[in-house]
């Protein structure tokens, strides 16, 4: 299937007018976040360029969401996470166009969990996830994917991929979870999530999610922090910026391949 980045946006939006409006109906905490709240802020919508869609939900409510999501969603769309099913590599709930692979058109809900109030300690949690994540990239690779790198790199992830072969994906899953619930949501000083680009700049005191505000985005109203301004300057800077013109007409321009997703019951496996 092929997409404009315009269809993309507009498939994402019919998700998350969804998406709100189970949340509301069940009382589900959730909040945008990363490029989905700049455009909430700087956009009152999508960034035009833009055709990623971020959401965070406290860890406490994510399971209850799941169900929801999986009962109430519309029959094209499903869900993508390691729990449902046993061909998933993620360590968050997407959501995804049914019988397509998540690679490309996704919107992720990110694990909104707990940190101490201990730098080392935080720094360690996101360390062990980047190692988490490198190993599932390792293992998940396709063959199509490895040909066209330079030889020695091609026989680095060879290797890396036969020495990883005996881990279980359950354990890397298992490892993961435990990192988001060894300090509770409720009760932590700090709060953020572990697998977004931004790194550690996701995280912040945990109060800063005790408050939000409802605005519009693209005609929908939604949750976002009531401290957008430190959140978005903590993640992007000088967020009001724009980016190079001609980054974002190329961008625009840009069409998106969505490839059929595996058959149910497999994996992607060493020399898939």
């Amino acid at each position: 299937m092929h997409l404009s980045i315009q269809q993309m946006q507009g498939l994402h939006l019919e998700i998350l007018a969804k998406f709100t409006e189970i949340c509301k109906k069940h009382n589900i905490s959730y909040y945008l976040c990363g490029g989905s709240l700049l455009g909430a802020v700087r956009h009152n919508g999508t960034v035009p360029w833009h055709c990623d869609f971020d959401i965070m939900v406290p860890e406490q409510e994510i399971n209850h969401l799941i169900q929801l999501l999986a009962d109430e969603l519309d029959s094209k769309y499903s869900l993508d996470y390691h729990s449902l099913n046993n061909k998933s590599m993620q360590l968050f709930p997407r959501i995804i166009l049914r019988g397509y692979d998540s690679d490309v058109f996704h919107v992720d809900i990110f694990r909104l969990i707990g940190f101490p109030d201990n730098a080392y300690k935080q720094k360690k949690m996101y360390s062990k996830t980047k190692h988490i994540r490198l190993i599932l990239k390792v293992k998940s690779m396709k063959t199509t994917d490895i040909v066209g790198k330079p030889f020695i790199k091609r026989i680095i992830i060879y290797l890396s991929k036969v020495f990883f072969l005996i881990l279980p994906y359950s354990v890397l899953f298992s490892s993961y979870n435990k990192l988001c619930s060894k300090y509770p949501y409720e009760t932590a000083p700090y709060a953020g999530y572990l697998a977004g680009r931004h790194g550690i700049r996701n995280m912040f005191k945990r109060d800063m999610y005790e408050q939000y505000i409802s605005v519009e985005y693209s005609g929908i109203r939604v949750r976002i922090v009531k401290d957008y301004d430190f959140y978005l300057k903590q993640i992007f800077g000088d967020y009001m910026k724009y980016p190079p013109k001609k980054e974002q007409e190329e961008a625009m321009k840009k069409t998106y391949i969505i490839n059929k997703s595996l058959p149910p019951g497999s994996k992607k496996g060493l020399f898939t």
